[in-house]
């Protein structure tokens, strides 16, 4: 269906003849609060070794153009692993849902691409490093296989970690 716009000069008002483009009867979504935490498994290629940890984060998710099947995350968190690794994450994570609505981005299955800055501690020396992951979301559940490379001041050969996260994971909106 087309739309038409008809302006009156005197009053400043235009008034629009039928539907107007979808863009804009979508409703607005404001960004709002992510969360995320729960157990993960890594393992350490270089020394060949495994461990426990837990991962725990916040964020603030996006819809993008107003679309709640296109989400954008800027997220930070915490992560230990047995490793001895105390680790900050900075980044960001694009998420891409079967929603309808915002208020089905929660039950509907999504996948996530995620990317982020490491910094902390590893066996005790200060290390930085990168991770990218994908992550696979249903009902406020998430498994995510990530890589992460980290390199440290004590070790010349930088860790190469596989780690799943297995965690609960929301958007409030």
């Amino acid at each position: 269906m087309r739309c038409r716009a008809q302006a009156n000069l005197t009053t400043n008002s235009v008034e629009e003849i039928g539907e107007s483009p979808t863009y804009y009867r979508l409703p607005e979504i404001a960004p709002t609060l992510m969360v995320r935490g729960g157990p993960s498994f890594g393992v350490d290629f270089v020394r060949g070794a495994t461990a426990w940890g837990f991962r725990v984060g916040l964020g603030i998710a996006f819809a993008v153009a107003r679309d709640p099947h296109h989400v954008l995350v800027l997220d930070g968190g915490y992560a230990y692993r047995g490793f001895d690794d105390h680790l900050g994450a900075l980044g960001a994570s694009y998420l891409f849902t079967n929603a309808d609505s915002a208020q089905d981005v929660n039950v509907q299955p999504g996948v996530a691409l995620s990317v982020a800055a490491l910094g902390g501690a590893r066996i005790g020396a200060p290390a930085a490093g990168a991770r990218v992951a994908v992550a696979f979301r249903y009902f406020f559940y998430m498994l995510e296989v990530a890589y992460e490379w980290l390199a440290t001041d004590d070790d010349d050969t930088p860790a190469h970690l596989l780690v799943l996260t297995f965690a609960g994971s929301g958007v409030a909106w």
